[in-house]
């Protein structure tokens, strides 16, 4: 599957992940984050990548680069 077809899935629950990602129960979705600005902006959608962190999930940004923008081998996780 191709990136532009993950960010149309994405927006409906949708998880990913490249299919060449080695590390087991790393995946990428949209996620709502909360911001603390103190200026009223509770929420705002992020693509963020869960990825095993010892005892539970951590998450970061997803910083896709050209490689995985252009990638075709995306793939649902479910």
């Amino acid at each position: 599957m191709k990136f532009g077809e993950v960010l149309e899935l994405l927006q409906e629950g949708m998880k990913f992940r490249r299919a060449w990602w080695p590390q087991v129960g790393l995946f990428g979705q949209l996620e709502l984050v909360h911001f603390d600005d103190h200026q009223g902006v509770p929420v705002m959608p992020m693509l963020m990548l869960r990825y095993p962190d010892g005892e539970g999930q951590a998450w970061r940004p997803f910083a896709g680069g050209n490689w995985d923008l252009l990638a075709d081998d995306w793939e649902e996780i479910r």
